[in-house]
């Protein structure tokens, strides 16, 4: 049984996917951005977060979704590897982020030490 009071507020939950960039045109890149648009208009929050060149997307995002960057350039992340989950993990709690989406498989060495 879930008791709520009538004053308190549903707060909606917020997804963020985390891909390598945003900019890139690739297919990946492409189904995430269909799929959280799609998200978006069903009324979640969602996030594109990309491990670098996050606020150029190369395809059609709705207004809603916020973009973000961890850097604004490719680097060699192999040797940031503690300082991506670093930064990685400072956004989540600091956008408090109830579900993060891996889009690329090579970024879950980052996102499953962040969480």
């Amino acid at each position: 049984m879930n008791i709520t009071s009538s004053s308190q507020a549903k707060r909606q939950l917020k997804i963020c996917f985390f891909l390598s960039s945003i900019g890139d045109h690739g297919g990946t890149e492409r189904v995430a951005t269909i799929i959280a648009n799609q998200l978006s208009k069903r009324g979640y929050v969602i996030q594109l977060l990309s491990l670098w060149n996050g606020l150029n997307p190369s395809f059609k995002v709705e207004s809603g979704i916020g973009l973000f960057e961890l850097y604004p350039t490719r680097q060699k992340f192999v040797w940031k590897y503690l300082k991506v989950i670093h930064k990685l993990r400072r956004f989540i709690k600091k956008e408090q982020c109830d579900v993060l989406v891996s889009v690329d498989s090579y970024l879950t060495r980052y996102s499953f030490a962040a969480c």
